[in-house]
């Protein structure tokens, strides 16, 4: 399972990997050879020396990601609307689209993302704690979204250095 959940907190992304974990459960007979269990997602990361400088490379783009990317979707659930037909798979674009009528997307502040762990931003020690709590909530993996909108190459390579040096290492068996 890859679950797009930006702006989700790990412990709603836990309620859709439940279900998942539950159906492959159930199946009984698979379409493949195998039966992939495993869970992922992606979040915002950027990993800085310190908190403020973390906050001030992250501000713009983690608040303009989540809000233009669901704006984005929303459109979809207008443009099949326009054509009278049915969402089908894309009924979330409906979701995405009332969520964006109704002002909640204005809510997707960098203050919320980071009090509720849906995104990964701070210290090496703060990256590392954000990252358990999406461990506890059956992420096996966490793919991190280093390069939202305008975080600038220095800033990117110096997240994937300190991720790489110290935090991936507190995850490993």
């Amino acid at each position: 399972m890859c679950s797009f959940a930006v702006g989700i907190p790990p412990e709603q992304v836990k309620d859709k990997i439940d279900i998942y974990r539950q159906a492959v459960r159930a199946c009984t007979r698979p379409v493949g050879a195998f039966v992939n269990h495993r869970a992922a997602t992606f979040t915002m990361t950027v990993c800085a020396p310190s908190e403020s400088e973390a906050w001030e490379t992250a501000r713009e783009s983690f608040e303009w990601y989540p809000k233009t990317g669901a704006r984005l979707i929303g459109t979809v659930a207008e443009w099949m609307a326009e054509r009278n037909q049915d969402l089908g798979n894309y009924g979330y674009a409906a979701d995405m689209n009332a969520h964006d009528k109704d002002g909640s997307l204005d809510l997707l502040t960098l203050d919320y993302l980071t009090e509720s762990g849906a995104c990964v931003l701070g210290t090496p020690a703060d990256c590392i704690e954000t990252c358990r709590r999406y461990e506890e909530a059956g992420v096996d993996l966490l793919l991190c979204l280093v390069n939202p909108y305008k975080i600038g190459h220095e800033h990117v390579m110096r997240t994937i250095e300190m991720m790489g040096t110290e935090v991936i290492h507190e995850f490993r068996d």
